[in-house]
């Protein structure tokens, strides 16, 4: 079974943007990417693979939300229980 590991912030419909960028540790093992998933009020909103060595930029409008929360999941059972580490590189919101 594959680890999933979920933040979630109360945002009240407050702001309408939400910029980060995303990676793996440079301590993690080479291997499988990770994925990193962005949900508005538990909908999934943004979705990306990265492998290490690689960062993607994240800009999702979140101006209807409640609640958003920021995902980090893994794509394949090898990976599993910590082997992996993923960042969510300085997450911000912006009205």
């Amino acid at each position: 079974m594959n680890d999933n590991y979920t933040v979630t912030f109360v945002v009240s419909r407050q702001f309408r943007v939400l910029e980060a960028a995303v990676g793996i540790a440079d301590e993690s093992p080479k291997g499988v990417p990770l994925r990193f998933t962005v949900l508005s009020d538990r909908k999934e909103v943004f979705t990306t693979t990265v492998g290490l060595g690689r960062t993607r930029p994240v800009k999702v409008d979140i101006s209807d939300s409640t609640q958003v929360s920021l995902r980090v999941s893994t794509t394949s059972v090898e990976q599993c229980h910590g082997d992996s580490l993923g960042a969510w590189i300085a997450p911000r919101v912006r009205r």
